[in-house]
């Protein structure tokens, strides 16, 4: 479902890109916060971002510091289409970044122990499936080098906007509140982006998770903080795990 919405959704996401998200202070400050605190000590290292889309954050990766190179891995093929020429039109030399395709499940198509740094924003809230994003949490852990970090985001909605359905999916509501329990399994959703994301009710949920994946338990932390432009959401959690 997620695959084939992306691909069918890049022709609208590739006019805006996102890029009114570039004025979100917490990009920077938070999400990229290891980067922006010390540029140099990430120069010839290797950077991932997980749901590239089409490249806006790529983009900010690759002039933040001197990288050996900055990948990226989306669900959408017509995503890493269009973000590789966007890269190249910005005139970002082909050989400081690849671009990859994954399956929605995991990230097998990259190399174990290959980044030092992966991000991930405004991805991992908008699947619904527990499941999943533990298996694709697990393999970002994966390709992680030993102590390398990543930085994501998901969202925290107050109790009265999430909307459990425990694996299942009745009530066919497509409603921006139709948001489902951070344990969920709701494989049958029928869309995405917004219509079923997930709450992370408790940031314990995550440590959790993180902490069985294999991440440091003294490694990981998190802010939580208004959501920056996001009507389906009262807030936005910023998580930080080291390998």
């Amino acid at each position: 479902m997620q695959k084939a919405w992306y691909e069918k959704y890049q022709r609208k996401m590739s006019i805006h890109n996102h890029l009114f998200h570039d004025s979100n202070p917490d990009l920077k400050n938070i999400l990229l916060g290891d980067i922006t605190a010390d540029a140099d000590s990430w120069k010839g290292k290797t950077a991932l971002e997980f749901g590239c889309g089409c490249g806006r954050n790529l983009d900010t990766l690759l002039n933040l510091a001197k990288w050996k190179r900055v990948d990226g891995v989306d669900i959408a093929a017509a995503n890493i289409n269009y973000c590789d020429k966007y890269l190249k039109d910005l005139g970002h030399s082909s050989n400081r970044f690849n671009l990859y395709v994954n399956n929605g499940i995991n990230v097998d198509v990259l190399d174990s122990n290959e980044y030092d740094y992966i991000m991930s924003t405004i991805v991992l809230q908008h699947i619904c499936v527990h499941k999943i994003r533990k298996s694709i949490l697990t393999d970002l852990y994966r390709v992680l080098k030993p102590g390398g970090i990543l930085s994501f985001q998901v969202a925290l909605d107050s109790s009265d906007k999430s909307h459990h359905l425990n694996g299942h999916s009745n009530d066919r509501r497509q409603t921006w509140k139709n948001h489902v329990g951070y344990y969920d399994n709701n494989i049958d959703a029928e869309k995405t982006n917004g219509i079923f994301d997930f709450n992370c009710e408790k940031p314990e949920y995550m440590y959790e998770d993180l902490k069985d994946i294999g991440f440091l338990p003294v490694g990981i932390s998190h802010e939580i903080r208004k959501a920056w432009e996001d009507p389906g959401h009262d807030n936005w959690i910023y998580f930080r795990a080291i390998k």
